[in-house]
């Protein structure tokens, strides 16, 4: 991976997001300008805020995950956008699922558990260094517009994905901050699979999602969100997958369990023939994401 696809991102929260916006500037204003141009997007906007949607997600978010809004803040600063814009593209892109993520103990390679996130997203996809001034730091795949990874794993060896799930366009009863964002809490605060499991079955989130996580002691575990309920999934044989059409979970299963080693280089060469963009987490490799970034 070139080192002109690494973006750091260092200090307070509102410094995190500016590093990023100032760096995905032209990126993120031509996403919201792309968006403004469609129909879906005049019907969600305008974009003064008045989206109750997106207006909901902004509130929560700073209510629930604070140094998260903070970091869209410093985001929309660097951009010269607003963080109802920011806000609205968060909600448009949590209304449909993105990622199949793949989780793999690899007994006999002796390096534990690892994740891949396979993904057909369009949007540019990017490698983040964040060095928060509290918390842990982590080697995160991040999208330009999001203040939250979509994937990452952190110094202590705490490789997290997350992606949303079937979209519902019922009423949140508490929170509609996406559950999407408990993966940045969890790679920031946390260092084993336990904690950030009970971290993520006791804090309020929105919508539908799956977060995988795997350390560096060989732990793997999966739990979904949908509201405020909360179901945790262990692996079984060695493997742990979510998110996707069944016919393309059985692909991704039936490739992986053919695979005679399921390290993370080995997860991509399982899924190399599948199509779309795969990427892959070590949590005894903290310094390196497999895979390459266009």
């Amino acid at each position: 991976m070139s080192p002109q696809a690494e973006v750091l991102c260092s200090g307070a929260p509102r410094d995190l997001g500016l590093d990023q916006g100032l760096r995905f500037r032209e990126v993120i204003r031509a996403e919201v300008w792309r968006l403004r141009g469609k129909w879906t997007w005049r019907l969600r906007a305008p974009l003064a805020g008045r989206d109750p949607e997106a207006a909901r997600l902004a509130r929560d978010t700073a209510r629930f995950f604070p140094h998260l809004a903070e970091r869209a803040q410093g985001i929309a600063r660097g951009a010269r956008v607003s963080t109802a814009e920011l806000a609205t593209l968060l909600a448009c892109e949590c209304s449909r699922e993105s990622e199949t993520l793949v989780g793999a103990r690899a007994e006999t390679a002796g390096s534990g558990a690892s994740i891949a996130l396979l993904t057909g997203r369009e949007a540019p996809l990017f490698v983040r260094r964040s060095e928060p001034e509290s918390g842990y730091r982590s080697l995160e795949i991040g999208i330009p517009w999001r203040a939250s990874a979509l994937a990452g794993v952190n110094e202590r060896g705490l490789a997290v994905a997350g992606s949303p799930l079937a979209f519902s366009s019922a009423p949140l009863p508490t929170c509609a901050a996406p559950a999407v964002l408990l993966v940045q809490d969890c790679l920031q605060r946390f260092d084993r699979v336990e904690k950030a499991l009970e971290w993520c079955e006791c804090r309020p989130a929105g919508g539908s999602a799956s977060i995988l996580m795997a350390d560096a002691r060989g732990t793997l575990a999966r739990v979904d969100l949908a509201g405020g309920r909360r179901r945790i999934h262990r692996e079984l044989d060695g493997i742990l997958l979510c998110g996707g059409e069944p016919n393309r979970l059985a692909s991704v299963e039936k490739a992986c369990r053919a695979s005679q080693q399921l390290d993370a280089a080995g997860l991509l060469r399982a899924l190399a023939a599948l199509g779309g963009r795969a990427l892959a987490l070590d949590p005894n490799d903290p310094e390196r994401i497999f895979g390459d970034l266009p």
